[in-house]
């Protein structure tokens, strides 16, 4: 039988462990310049080797009351991405680029988006090369049929080793970093904000309602972030076509380039497709604004709808906006789909295209092993780019639209910190005064 220890036991064995304390600091980010020697640094950044006690003591946890992990087993958040100072940040960049916010928001994610797109770089030569290495492989196995070919191919053996470990350490660090710079510049927005909302002055909120500001912070830096995870592919993937159109060529000769032009004739639907989901997100975000504002009304005013048995009145106005939201939620989700069928076709039709017309085109055009799977792999190493592409066009088409309502919201006029402070008092006790006038209003 095995012996069972109670929450509180395990938290003093936690306390005899570090000696009796619970306010053991947590450990400094090992990834920040000068905590390491530059080699040791390297290959933290590299193998993320430092989260290797992170994961042995997760896996030796006896949940839900045997030893766990705790706060004191985290790193403490780097300086540079304190919710603190990455306001101050933006504020002061904001400042100094005349309140334009795209180019604020490119500046503060810089220092860990162009690394990411560094290591962009190494991942498409590396998906490029693995191609041209099987060929070269498989193209001694047909010279030498029967034959043992150990001493000929080992080296394209191993270089096709290299290249996808390579490819492997590039893409991961490549989503560390451009993930890092996501959450700098969600938290970032979400802290200026708040900020500039509690300074607004009354000219500065004339319009403004709760639920927008409520989406701005919930939903439009998250797709700011979100785009940050595929936003190399807009050089990367036209990079990637450049190379494969290239490499196509040298293998099939001009017959490839029926494959590229199908690849391309896709860009003007697609372009379409984009259009029409901004279209439709803007429409659905002004319902959406005009739910949740009637959600606020109803939890701030809930002593009115209670006394006065408004939840059923509120229940109807609040589904008839989410009915009426989630009309262009489908209709959102339904291009989205249409744009992500387009993605994965395009490089099946196109390989087909390609083969097709190279056999038809001459009679001694014969597909050998080693032309079919290299023009296999380099169509498919294009799927790759294309298919988070797809995701791409949707996510910056909604990025583009929260970026231009967050930058609309920051021009709002705003007063001093100490006004803020006195408005912020005022607001509270008018809010209390007329919480009943505003929940008529909002029913009628």
């Amino acid at each position: 039988m095995c012996n069972e220890t109670s929450p509180k036991q395990s938290i003093q064995k936690d306390a005899a462990e570090h000696g009796g304390r619970h306010d053991i600091m947590p450990q400094e980010w090992p990834e920040e310049s000068g905590s390491a020697p530059y080699l040791v640094l390297l290959y933290r950044r590299w193998t993320f080797s430092f989260m290797s006690q992170v994961l042995r003591k997760g896996a030796r946890q006896l949940l839900p009351d045997g030893t766990h992990l705790c706060q004191d087993d985290l790193y403490k958040v780097p300086p540079s991405m304190e919710a603190v100072y990455l306001d101050n940040e933006l504020r002061r960049i904001y400042a100094e680029k005349d309140g334009n916010l795209t180019q604020t928001l490119w500046k503060l994610a810089a220092p860990t988006f162009v690394p990411a797109g560094f290591c962009q770089l190494i991942t498409v030569f590396a998906q490029i090369a693995i191609p041209l290495f099987v060929r070269e492989f498989l193209r001694i196995l047909e010279e030498n049929p029967g034959e043992s070919v150990t001493q000929e191919a080992m080296p394209f053996v191993s270089l096709i080793f290299v290249a996808a470990v390579t490819n492997a350490f590039g893409n991961h660090r490549q989503r560390h970093l451009a993930t890092k710079s996501g959450v700098i510049l969600r938290s970032a927005l979400v802290s200026s904000i708040y900020h500039h909302s509690l300074r607004l002055l009354p000219s500065g909120r004339a319009g403004l309602t709760s639920g927008q500001v409520t989406n701005l912070v919930a939903v439009d830096t998250q797709k700011v972030f979100e785009v940050t995870q595929e936003g190399h592919l807009i050089w990367s993937c036209p990079l990637s076509m450049v190379l494969v159109t290239v490499l196509l060529l040298l293998i099939l000769g001009p017959t490839a380039l029926v494959g590229v032009v199908v690849l391309f004739s896709f860009v003007p639907a697609v372009e379409r497709v984009v259009r029409a989901m901004i279209v439709t997100r803007k429409k659905r975000v002004a319902v959406s604004d005009e739910r949740v504002e009637i959600i606020n009304a109803m939890l701030q005013g809930m002593k009115v709808v209670k006394l006065n048995n408004y939840e059923a009145r509120y229940q109807e106005r609040i589904e008839e906006a989410r009915n009426r939201e989630l009309v262009y939620l489908r209709k959102e989700l339904f291009i989205w789909a249409l744009t992500l069928c387009l993605t994965v076709l395009t490089p099946v039709l196109a390989s087909a295209a390609t083969f097709a017309t190279y056999v038809l085109v001459d009679d001694s055009n014969v597909l050998t092993v080693s032309t079919t799977f290299t023009t296999l792999l380099l169509f498919s190493a294009l799927r790759f780019p294309i298919n988070y592409g797809g995701r791409l066009i949707g996510k910056a088409a909604q990025a583009v639209d929260a970026v231009r309502r967050i930058s609309e919201f920051m021009t709002r006029e705003i007063g001093s910190d100490i006004k803020a402070s006195q408005e912020k008092v005022l607001i509270d006790t008018d809010e209390s005064n007329i919480e009943a006038a505003s929940s008529d209003a909002i029913l009628e």
